[in-house]
C-alpha cells in the first residue's frame, strides 16, 4: 500500500498524485455529470463522501459547481476538508457530518448524491423525499448481485414513487440510476 503508518491522506495523495485508477474513475464521474446535466449553476450534495471524494472534487473542479460532501465519519470530514484545501476547491467544496445540517441547502440542491458504500441508501432516499426540490434529480450508486461484493445494494422494487432512470456503465464496479420525484397533475391544474 502507499500510505506509511499514521500517514494522513493528505500526505498520501501529495506523492501519489492523480494515478491511472483516479483518472479511470474521474472519466466515469464526468459521464455521470454530462447525464445529470450538472453544470456551473448546479448545487451538489454528496452523502457517504469519504475522505477522498473523487466525484465531489471532480464537479467541482471541472464545472466550478457548489458542492457540499457529508460523512458520517469524523475523521473523513477532516480529511476532506484538508484535501479540499490542498486542491484550492475550499471555496465551493464544503464537508459537514449530516445531511439534515443544512436545510436550506437540501432545499436547493439541484443534485444528490447516495454513495455505493452508504449502507442506508433506502431509508436516506424516503426522507430526501420530502425534503428536496421536486426538480432535484438524486442519483444513487448501488451494487446488486456480484456488484454486492463492493457496494451496498438497492432493492429498486420499493422505488415506486421514483422516475428511474439507469446510467449504462458496464464497466464500472457500481451501477448507477437517477431518481426523481413524479410530479403529480394537481402542479399543472
Amino acid at each position: 500500500m502507499h500510505g506509511r503508518k499514521n500517514e494522513s491522506p493528505l500526505r498520501i495523495y501529495g506523492r501519489i498524485g492523480y494515478g491511472p485508477v483516479s483518472f479511470l474513475l474521474s472519466a466515469s464521474v464526468n459521464e455521470e455529470r454530462s447525464y445529470a446535466q450538472i453544470d456551473g449553476t448546479s448545487k451538489v450534495w454528496f452523502i457517504g463522501a469519504g475522505a477522498y471524494p473523487l466525484t465531489a472534487f471532480t464537479i467541482a473542479k471541472e464545472t466550478s459547481a457548489e458542492v457540499v460532501c457529508t460523512d458520517i465519519d469524523s475523521e473523513a470530514v477532516h480529511y476532506g476538508k484538508e484535501l479540499a484545501q490542498f486542491l484550492g476547491l475550499h471555496g465551493i467544496l464544503h464537508y459537514s457530518d449530516s445531511h439534515l445540517r443544512h436545510p436550506e441547502f437540501l432545499k436547493t440542491a439541484t443534485h444528490i448524491y447516495i454513495a455505493s458504500l452508504v449502507p442506508e441508501k433506502q431509508e436516506i432516499i424516503e426522507e430526501l423525499k420530502s425534503k428536496v426540490h421536486p426538480d432535484c434529480k438524486i442519483i444513487v450508486r448501488y451494487g446488486n448481485g456480484l456488484k454486492s461484493l463492493f457496494n451496498y445494494p438497492l432493492e429498486l422494487s420499493l422505488l415506486k414513487e421514483w422516475q428511474v432512470k439507469s446510467i449504462n456503465q458496464d464497466k464500472c464496479i457500481y451501477d448507477t440510476i437517477v431518481l426523481q420525484p413524479y410530479k403529480t397533475l394537481a402542479k399543472y391544474i
